[in-house]
């Protein structure tokens, strides 16, 4: 467990580092839907032999594909033993950082694959990554017309050029997919289960994917919202995968959280997985590659996090 673990941490710490030093410059504006896939055949067409491009079952509801691309050196096939990792990002469609620096990250690996980085041949050789840039596609798309429907006549020569110059600022447009449903409130809530297991000394409380099926088949969420095909295809993906570590990347508060997202009687207070002591380990590798995340002292809004890091449900 213990050289497992610390391979874990080794994944996030390289990631971090990665995504937090590869230069701005690479990507100097939004990509939209066309754009972002030209990215991932590119990455593809350049280091053919360790990536793969794929899409899940279901499309988003304006019909968008939900793509992946893969990184290993065999990156068809799960092979036994080796970790399976993945990045989501832009699941709520108006926050871009996420979905920007996944397309950055995938260009970084294949160039930096090709050119011999030892630290990246053996991270690819001994690893399944799978990047999503956009859980959202829909989202970004309505976030960006919105903006661009309410700019000013003559502000701006076209979309593009909003976007570098000023991007979208209505942080409740495009958050939510076409239906709008928030996607990161519309996964069943296997919080529920492992709560009520815990009352069983006998019960696993991991790997549960017959609940994950039981509750996607009762068509609506905890908030009474219908399972969206966005929720449903991904999580069939990670019920399909037998993914070791993953992580979502957000705008918004400068902070990694951790398991579990909520209590047991749903107060804010600090709700510790099994695993709790390793989550904290792989959250403040990725904190303390930021200066400003690691911070107490830079925040949003009220909330200060020690180290840059927080309990998802103590938040």
């Amino acid at each position: 467990m213990g050289s497992i673990s610390l391979y874990l941490v080794n994944i996030i710490l390289i990631s971090s580092h990665i995504l937090l030093s590869i230069g701005q410059e690479q990507n100097e504006n939004h990509h939209n839907t066309q754009q972002m896939f030209d990215v991932l055949d590119h990455v593809h067409a350049k280091c053919p032999e360790i990536t793969y491009i794929y899409d899940l079952p279901l499309e988003s509801v304006q019909k968008r594909p939900l793509r992946v691309i893969v990184f290993s050196d065999n990156p068809k096939h799960h092979e036994l033993l080796e970790p399976e990792f993945k990045y989501v990002g832009n699941m709520h469609g108006n926050e871009v950082v996420g979905r920007e620096l996944i397309l950055t990250l995938a260009e970084y690996l294949c160039h930096e694959y090709k050119k011999g980085n030892e630290q990246i041949k053996k991270l690819v050789d001994n690893t399944r990554i799978h990047l999503m840039p956009a859980m959202n596609p829909d989202g970004w798309e309505i976030a960006v017309q919105h903006a661009w429907n309410i700019s000013k006549p003559d502000q701006f020569k076209d979309i593009e050029t909003m976007l570098k110059e000023h991007g979208t600022i209505d942080w409740t447009v495009g958050r939510a997919n076409a239906n709008g449903v928030d996607l990161n409130r519309n996964f069943p809530d296997l919080d529920e289960f492992i709560y009520a297991y815990n009352h069983d000394a006998n019960h696993r409380n991991n790997h549960l994917n017959f609940e994950t099926f039981v509750a996607l088949t009762s068509k609506k969420d905890c908030h009474n919202k219908p399972y969206q095909p966005e929720t449903v295809t991904v999580a069939f993906w990670i019920m399909k995968n037998p993914f070791v570590l993953s992580a979502n990347l957000h705008n918004g508060d400068i902070v990694a959280n951790y398991p579990y997202d909520d209590s047991a009687n749903h107060l804010r207070m600090y709700s510790p997985s099994p695993d709790d002591q390793l989550f904290q380990q792989l959250a403040e590798s990725y904190s303390h590659a930021n200066t400003n995340m690691e911070s107490p002292k830079k925040a949003c809004g009220t909330d200060v996090f020690p180290e840059g890091i927080t309990n998802g449900a103590a938040w």
